[in-house]
């Protein structure tokens, strides 16, 4: 698990205007530098320019001692340099950034990129219906692959900025997770179960809409839902669809602002 929690890594990336290649991988928070360097935060200590070229880490260790950050002594140092946490870990996490993306010798591997002929603007445009879609016609065609990875089938980790409703009394910056107000699993079956029914699919994005919804709460008040009260995936006893949204959230005696 990464130091810091991965919305607040990702808000500060954007607030920097780093909206690519930013994401959580293995539990770690993951930037790629404009100059094309990884950068991960991990749950003791940083590591940067993973599989860089060996004059690059060279380059990269000389700087950042000379800044006077610690390196980590492990064994795959040759491949990428692992520095200590010292004092704040965003903060020095962008100092750092700083010195990779001033370090003119180091150029960015040129790679093939997908084509993305639809601007992200337009693809939110009447997102719930397109998510409505997406399982009917996935359905239609017998396309049990594309039916496999719930979440991305239903956009409940790239949209956060349009299904974030609000927060609990007792988040604040430095601890913070976000919550899902209606398990995601449970989000899927209902959509699953509405198509396969041939329900409208304008009716299965109200579904959606009404049920895909984050709330930032505290990791305490996380780990009481997912664990003391054993509800990470489910929601009180008889709950329905329709319900009140707030349920699971109420049960917790969790307290929005």
């Amino acid at each position: 698990m990464s130091a810091i929690p991965f919305n607040l890594f990702k808000s500060s990336c954007e607030e920097r205007g780093y909206t690519e290649r930013v994401y959580e991988e293995q539990k770690n928070c993951v930037l790629y530098t404009n100059n094309g360097v990884k950068c991960e935060i991990k749950k003791r200590h940083y590591t940067f320019g993973w599989l860089a070229r060996p004059e690059d880490i060279a380059e990269m260790r000389r700087r950042f001692l000379e800044q006077g950050f610690t390196e980590k002594i492990r064994k795959d140092n040759d491949k990428c340099i692992t520095v200590n946490f010292d004092g704040d870990i965003l903060e020095n996490f962008w100092i750092i950034v700083g010195i990779i993306e001033g370090i003119e010798t180091i150029v960015r591997k040129v790679r093939g990129q997908a084509i993305k002929p639809i601007p992200r603007e337009v693809s939110e445009r009447n997102v719930f219906e397109k998510i409505a879609k997406r399982f009917k016609n996935l359905i239609d065609n017998e396309d049990g692959f594309g039916l496999e990875n719930a979440r991305s089938l239903l956009e409940s980790d790239s949209i956060d900025h349009l299904i974030t409703i609000g927060e609990s009394v007792n988040r604040t910056k430095e601890n913070t997770y976000r919550e899902h107000i209606v398990p995601c699993i449970m989000i899927y079956n209902q959509a699953v179960t509405m198509t396969m029914e041939k329900r409208p699919v304008t009716e299965i994005a109200q579904m959606i809409k009404n049920n895909l919804a984050i709330v930032l709460i505290t990791k305490e008040e996380a780990d009481k839902l997912d664990n003391e009260l054993d509800m990470q995936t489910s929601m009180p006893e008889g709950w329905r669809f329709g319900d009140d949204i707030f349920a699971r959230l109420n049960v917790a005696g969790i307290s929005l602002k």
